[in-house]
């Protein structure tokens, strides 16, 4: 009975440790409301390179969004840095990367808007965000 409980302990730990704490799941999909595809990138813990998967198994993931002048999420994308480099780094990754979505998203929906910023941090989402 102990064996099958320690079994059960541990791949509980196993499926549980790349899903986000449910607190920045409910969060995410209040910030995110009506983009789906930005809920997922963030929250999407499938196997292999996801921002899930980084942001608990590296020090340093950050994600960027970019919002329409209404607020509304528009854009979104994900980066992170090596554990010797800075959080500098990794933000000036994912901000040029969610810059250019951006800049394509503007010039396919001729919708304005506003320049990236980082929302968070591994699962830290930053205050104001």
């Amino acid at each position: 009975m102990t064996k099958w409980l320690l079994i059960f302990i541990a791949l509980t730990t196993l499926v549980a440790g790349c899903s986000a704490p449910i607190k920045v799941q409910e969060q995410v999909r209040a910030d995110f409301a009506g983009n789906q595809s930005c809920i997922d990138l963030f929250l999407n813990d499938d196997a292999g390179g996801t921002y899930q998967t980084f942001a608990q198994d590296i020090d340093k993931a950050a994600f960027a969004v970019g919002r329409y002048l209404s607020g509304e999420v528009a854009v979104c994308a994900w980066g992170g840095a090596k554990p010797w480099q800075s959080w500098g780094d990794a933000e000036t990754v994912v901000i040029e990367q969610c810059e250019r979505v951006r800049l394509s998203h503007m010039s396919q929906h001729e919708r304005e808007v506003a320049p990236c910023e980082i929302y968070a941090r591994n699962n830290e989402i930053l205050p104001g965000r």
